[in-house]
């Protein structure tokens, strides 16, 4: 490694990360602050909830009262002495609170050149520093008013604070002080506790390590005990909580946990729901909450006992399901929930850039593995550290933030890596850097976007997974609705909802589904705009709405809302006999549509000739009409367009006998397996959003 450096080039080193740091955050935030909810906070996040206690707390309620309690409550807490003292800037406070934890991740960048130098040296802890500084999905975290950045930062400081012997007492008690602050914003990183545990017994000293573990472990408990009294003491008693901020099944609970919706979230990610290919399926939540029947409250004894049940009774779908989540966890792709990571990177370059990519982050870490001086530097501990917090990831439900807190460390093992590759190299050692290099290429495809065929063909993922598809409906629709807030400029806002329309109705949601989930309070008149955009784009532009349609019935080959658009398109471009196909389309997936049903039989009748229409007539009068789903299968595949067979398909799966059912399901594998992203019509709203926003 590199020589001991002297202490002004230790200083010079960490002043130059630093002020690089403060320069990338200045100008991330001067790129973000153009962006029109940059200084607000919309209904559809679970930020609202936050922000509610925030401004509650600021308000002199101890309670922090917010619609929702499921969460852990102490990053509201946080926020909420942010909001108290800028109370002089009351207009201002959400985007203060965005440039103060930019200025927290200022020090992150410093503790991951700390980090990484005393793992591997000054040059070392420059790389990984740079790297974390340069990491897009790291900035994007840092701007967000959720609790998944602090925590990271709270992780960082603990790690920090535990690479002292045990003479240290008194930084391994603000370990466990800092890691207890951790779990409380995300308690899925108790999983850590045992790590910390295991490298306090990997110390020296016999004794003196014994009562340092212990009290370590007793400050960590006494730590995390104000997260449990307040919950216990605001949520335990109905009338001290505001109405409907917990579910019923939550009833009669002790609240003595960090977070009521822990079990839950456990369960979510585990249901049998999500064993059928796709996404997680929404439907899940609810059936989880179902799933303890009201004996009794949500618990972790609980959950883990029904997650064993459903085990069993599906062996290989569940481990199918388990290898899935963990290829989304590790999966390249921001995998969105709240915010869109892929509709902030139009508004900062600073996001898009090469090094904005979690499998390249990742898989330089790994090649430290391959690395003689760079996996002596990476302690066993980091690695331990890095592995808890995945797996915190992995068994809750795949969700890209939930993976933040890996980032420091990430970020110092790949930087350990170059390092050392460098210094191999420089030496002429040629065979482990090309070792190291090899296994960053194979890993970056397996988790690179569009994932390979093969590894969605055994695990059951999506027809189509691409970096677009995680640009989603309701993304387009706040941000529509910021314009209208700040500017009430239409020549941004109705191409934004145009697209959100058309891609709710591929996602099968009715427009009353999604007003109720995207219009914010204030803004009833756009109520009145949906109706009118639509009778707009459909005379004007029917051939790009059209098209957007298409997308989406590729993209989804089982839903019934993506024939449903298409229909409504078809019948606006006056092509009846067509829109009604395309509506009998929408009516065979969804029996339960009544607006559809007579939407289609308004419609000219069909033409006797016409197959496909009398096919569909069969199956819309007898779901169970084998060869009615056979012969619409074999007329699509021959036509050109076999994703429309798909649905027939899966249908043929399930009836018959089982060896018929065997054959079915092959076809449809090998179905699934030939549908490509490049199939695909162009992105449309993608480039409506570059258009429409001025960047």
């Amino acid at each position: 490694m590199d020589p001991l450096p002297s202490a002004p080039r230790r200083v010079r080193a960490g002043a130059w990360m630093v002020g690089i740091a403060v320069a990338v955050r200045l100008l991330y935030l001067a790129q973000i602050s153009g962006m029109p909810y940059f200084d607000q906070v919309l209904t559809a996040f679970d930020q609202i909830n936050y922000h509610k206690g925030a401004l509650a707390l600021a308000a002199g309620d101890w309670r922090a009262p917010a619609p929702n309690e499921l969460y852990a409550p102490l990053y509201k807490y946080l926020l909420g002495v942010a909001y108290w003292a800028f109370g002089w800037a009351t207009d201002l406070r959400v985007g203060l609170a965005r440039i103060l934890q930019l200025a927290l991740g200022v020090w992150v960048s410093w503790g991951v050149f700390r980090l990484g130098k005393a793992c591997g040296g000054t040059v070392a802890g420059v790389l990984a520093s740079l790297l974390y500084t340069t990491f897009g999905p790291a900035l994007y975290q840092e701007g967000l008013l959720l609790r998944e950045f602090p925590s990271t930062a709270a992780l960082l400081g603990a790690v920090l604070l535990a690479r002292h012997g045990p003479a240290a007492t008194d930084r391994w008690l603000g370990s466990a002080g800092m890691l207890a602050v951790a779990c409380q914003l995300r308690p899925n990183l108790l999983l850590l506790v045992p790590v910390f545990l295991l490298r306090v017994r990997a110390l020296p000293g016999g004794r003196a390590r014994a009562r340092l573990a212990g009290g370590w472990l007793a400050a960590f408990l006494l730590a995390i005990l104000p997260t449990l009294l307040r919950n216990h003491l605001a949520l335990a008693d109905p009338a001290r909580r505001p109405e409907g901020s917990l579910p019923p099944a939550y009833e009669g609970m002790s609240m003595l946990t960090l977070e009521p919706q822990g079990p839950v979230v456990l369960a979510v990610g585990n249901h049998p729901a999500n064993i059928a290919p796709g996404w997680l399926h929404a439907s899940a939540q609810p059936e989880a909450l179902r799933a303890y029947g009201g004996v009794e409250p949500p618990s972790y004894g609980r959950t883990f006992s029904m997650i064993l049940d459903w085990a069993a009774e599906d062996p290989a779908g569940y481990l199918r399901l388990q290898a899935r989540k963990l290829v989304w966890t590790l999966w390249d792709g921001e995998v969105p929930d709240n915010h869109c990571f892929q509709l902030w990177q139009e508004f900062s370059f600073l996001l898009r850039l090469p090094t904005a990519h979690f499998a390249l982050l990742l898989a330089l870490a790994v090649a430290a593995l391959f690395l003689p001086d760079a996996r002596a530097a990476v302690t066993p501990f980091l690695w331990g550290c890095l592995a808890a917090v995945l797996a915190g990831a992995w068994l809750a439900y795949p969700v890209g933030r939930f993976r933040a807190p890996t980032y420091p460390f990430l970020a110092v093992a790949a930087g350990a890596a170059l390092h050392a590759a460098w210094m191999s190299l420089a030496l002429r050692r040629w065979r482990r850097p090309l070792a190291g290099a090899l296994s960053t290429v194979v890993l970056v495809r397996l988790l690179w976007v569009p994932t390979p065929d093969w590894i969605r063909r055994a695990l059951g993922m999506p027809v189509v997974l691409t970096r677009e598809i995680l640009l989603r409906p309701n993304d387009l629709g706040n941000i529509a609705f910021a314009y209208f807030d700040v500017a009430r400029d239409s020549d941004r806002i109705d191409p934004l909802l145009a697209a959100e329309w058309f891609w709710r109705r591929a996602w099968n949601q009715t427009p009353r589904e999604f007003r109720v989930r995207t219009i914010p309070a204030g803004a009833e008149p756009l109520r009145e705009i949906y109706p009118q955009l639509v009778r707009r784009l459909l005379r004007d532009e029917p051939r790009l709405v059209l098209d957007t349609s298409l997308r989406w019935e590729t993209h989804d080959p089982y839903g019934a809302g993506p024939h449903e658009a298409c229909a409504i398109v078809l019948s606006g471009a006056g092509d009846a006999r067509c829109a009604r196909r395309a509506a009998m389309r929408a009516i065979v997936r969804n029996p339960d549509n009544e607006s559809f049903v007579r939407f289609a039989a308004q419609a000219p009748p069909a033409d006797p000739s016409d197959e496909e229409s009398s096919l569909l007539a069969r199956v819309r009068a007898d779901a169970s009409d084998a060869g009615a789903h056979e012969a619409l299968a074999s007329l699509y595949a021959e036509a050109g367009i076999p994703h429309r067979g798909a649905f027939h398909l899966q249908r043929l799966a399930t009836l018959g006998s089982e060896a018929d059912r065997s054959v079915w399901r092959g076809r449809l594998s090998d179905l699934e397996c030939r549908v490509r992203a490049s199939e695909l019509p162009a992105d449309v709203p993608t480039t409506w959003i570059r258009a429409t926003a001025g960047r």
